[in-house]
């Protein structure tokens, strides 16, 4: 692993914790940012977002500036 890509854990934390919240964030970063180079007014869709990574993606959506829309549940 690239050193760059490492990040500091506190003390005391749970590593399985960091990882199920750490890692479905940074599929989504990678998604949003360094693929699909959203920008502030641009608009984001979102067809999953009820698990980790649509909702980080929602998220990170709503951080950068950008209109995010999500496909809502169906009906039951």
């Amino acid at each position: 692993m690239p050193a760059d890509r490492l990040c500091r854990v506190p003390d005391g934390a749970d590593p399985l914790a960091v990882v199920a919240m750490a890692h479905p964030a940074a599929t989504a970063y990678l998604a949003l940012v360094t693929f699909g180079r959203v920008l502030p007014g641009e608009t984001v869709l979102v067809a999953g977002g009820g698990g980790n990574v649509g909702g980080a993606l929602i998220e990170l959506a709503a951080a950068a500036g950008a209109r995010v829309f999500r496909r809502p549940r169906p009906l039951p």
